[in-house]
């Protein structure tokens, strides 16, 4: 606006060039020349009927007098009337500017307005329907947890029930998660072994491959951090791990010390495209849907862990978690 702001001023400008000439040529026939002084100069030799400027600043044209060779009529418009009028110019432009700066804005704004609202509808749609999703899985879950008690107390506490159980658990815990997502609930921070943390998880991981054996080679390792998204990281690596590796295969879980880096290693068929596993609905296969290690990069940046991925495509996969920003004691071995 501002470019075209002055561009306007540069036009009234030549307007006002123009209709000071038109004004200097009616008072040299009229002589009614308000706002303009009258001259009578030598004639020397200079075209009639222009605009010049004089030293002073001020404007200035020649006309001829009818009988007279040696004489010329000078129309003069001295500087400060000529420098006000440039003024007035600027002054009428800056307020238009100002004007329609205000009318872009009001524009802006009910355009925004009128584009963000069906979002904001929708999003408050979204909320409210994970909301009314939390609360009706109370109802299933219940009776799930009734059932298993009332099978416990029958059939004894098997292993089946326990896996069920845990099963049972995660479900809770990711209810609790997205309950406190919808509700902006700061992390809850904990320090924890991160040893004792990954045998949990595989233990629980474990029991769903029974045909693939699990390895954990990880020091003791104090870590502070929100157990609940790092549960969510770990179990999903340590599924991908074992869905994906061949039959009779191991998951190893190691830690490289200088690196403050967690590794989970699989072996399996490798993957392709390993720069595009965190993309969102990527995948080399039919299976799955392509959001597990999106989910996975967005928690570890919620965590501050940058994790990556290495693959030999017939051989194995590797994921490398630095957990540097989480780690408040190491003990070597």
């Amino acid at each position: 606006m501002l470019i075209i702001y002055y561009l306007d001023i540069e036009r009234d400008i030549d307007k006002l060039s123009h209709k000071i000439k038109s004004e200097m040529r009616i008072c040299s026939y009229n002589l009614e020349c308000d706002g303009f002084e009258i001259e009578f100069v030598e004639f020397d030799g200079s075209r009639f009927d222009r605009v010049e400027r004089g030293g002073d600043g001020s404007l200035y044209s020649d006309f001829s007098i009818p009988g007279s060779e040696k004489y010329a009529m000078r129309v003069v418009l001295d500087a400060d009337s000529y420098k006000e009028r440039i003024s007035e110019i600027k002054r009428e432009n800056l307020l238009m500017l100002g004007f329609e700066s205000i009318v872009v804005v009001i524009l802006s704004l009910l355009f925004s307005w009128y584009t963000l609202k069906p979002l904001g509808r929708a999003l408050k749609m979204t909320e409210e329907f994970a909301g009314d999703i939390l609360h009706d899985f109370n109802t299933p879950l219940s009776t799930i947890r009734l059932n298993l008690s009332m099978i416990t107390r029958k059939y004894g506490k098997t292993r089946e029930v326990e896996r069920i159980e845990k099963s049972v658990a995660t479900i809770l815990q990711l209810q609790k998660n997205l309950r406190s997502h919808l509700e902006m609930v700061s992390p809850d921070m904990v320090r924890m072994d991160l040893k004792s943390f990954i045998e949990t998880r595989v233990e629980s991981i474990s029991d769903i491959y029974p045909n693939i054996r699990f390895s954990i080679d990880i020091p003791s390792v104090t870590i502070e951090t929100d157990p609940a998204i790092l549960t969510r990281i770990i179990d999903n690596l340590l599924t991908n791990a074992a869905k994906y590796s061949e039959g009779g295969s191991t998951v190893r879980v190691g830690y490289i010390d200088e690196r403050f880096t967690l590794v989970i290693e699989n072996g399996g068929t490798g993957i392709e495209n390993p720069r595009r596993v965190f993309e969102r609905f990527y995948r080399e296969s039919d299976t799955g849907y392509g959001l597990g290690l999106n989910i996975v990069k967005k928690l570890c940046d919620s965590l501050n862990i940058e994790i990556s991925l290495e693959s030999v495509r017939g051989e194995k996969t590797c994921v490398y978690m630095d957990i540097s920003s989480i780690i408040t004691k190491r003990t070597l071995r």
